[in-house]
């Protein structure tokens, strides 16, 4: 009798169609800018992560973002992590592989799943913060851009 769910079984990733809302995963990555200054303040983010206590907050009314949170928003805004050809509100946040990391095409579209449904859902952010989504979203980013390599 087979399982449902089986560890052993790698399905390959579905990869952009290159339709409208759905760009191919080559497109997305060269849209980064490779050359931003931003790469650097992902890059220690990357490389340090912690969530600390000034992160995010709810003050009983709404979320509150730390400036880490915001450098680290406005720093993937900078590369080009949030492109406008991705339909966000059309697919669902991708898979993390079974090792909690994502490819780089798919941190792409973490990244803008995250950053624009926070206008719409407020707290995305934070949750994300907090357990590890936006940190995976980042090593993947960083490892791309330093190695050319998802």
């Amino acid at each position: 009798m087979r399982r449902l769910l089986h560890p052993d079984l790698a399905e390959p990733l579905p990869t952009g169609s290159g339709e409208q809302g759905d760009p191919t995963d080559e497109s997305l990555l060269a849209a980064l800018d490779g050359t931003s200054e931003a790469w650097g303040r992902l890059s220690e983010f990357a490389s340090g992560w912690a969530v600390e206590e000034g992160d995010a907050h709810w003050n009983d009314r709404h979320w509150v973002y730390g400036p880490r949170v915001a450098a680290v928003t406005t720093a993937l805004n900078a590369v080009g992590a949030v492109p406008p050809s991705y339909d966000w509100n059309a697919f669902g946040l991708p898979l993390l592989a079974m090792d909690g990391t994502l490819t780089p095409p798919d941190a792409i579209r973490t990244a803008t799943a995250l950053l624009r449904r926070e206008r719409f859902v407020e707290g995305t952010l934070a949750t994300a913060w907090m357990n590890g989504r936006l940190y995976a979203t980042i090593r993947a980013l960083v490892h791309w851009h330093e190695t050319g390599t998802s």
